[in-house]
């Protein structure tokens, strides 16, 4: 664990102040009571900032996030933003993808894929009505003297 952070055997957070200066409260003006409010926090139950992340409840190790993918707290679970997970939130949700700091659903690519699939079978169809169409007309002797010419 961090030095100057000390546990007992019952997980008590005796001193915050590393936890706190870990998660960047110098900066955002938050201190060890933001961290540990009670003092008598354990490690399952510190509040990690907004932008922080750690990978379990026991983890001392408190790591900046992708801006904006971590929303903090005390439940471990709950840290990542919508449909977001993983180390520092980073992965997005299947059918998901990351635009910006949100993860955003595939759902309007799907459509789109869908279109184009549409579009181009409907051009193989007219395509195939064109030569059961031209064939008959012109005859199979007009594709031949055709294919004669451009020799």
């Amino acid at each position: 664990y961090d030095k100057g952070v000390e546990k007992n055997q019952d997980a008590t957070c005796k001193s915050c102040k590393n936890l706190a200066k870990a998660m960047g409260c110098d900066e955002k003006g938050c201190d060890e009571d933001d961290v540990c409010p009670d003092h008598k926090t354990t490690l399952a139950t510190i509040v990690v900032q907004k932008d922080y992340w750690r990978s379990d409840a026991e983890s001392l190790r408190v790591l900046p996030c992708l801006a904006g993918m971590c929303k903090g707290g005390s439940n471990v679970s709950q840290y990542c933003k919508a449909y977001s997970q993983g180390p520092l939130c980073s992965v997005c949700f299947k059918r998901f993808f990351r635009q910006g700091s949100k993860c955003r659903t595939c759902k309007g690519l799907t459509i789109a894929i869908v279109s184009i699939q549409a579009w181009v079978f409907i051009g193989l169809l007219v395509t195939l009505m064109l030569v059961y169409v031209v064939f008959p007309v012109f005859g199979v002797d007009w594709l031949a003297n055709k294919a004669r010419e451009t020799r």
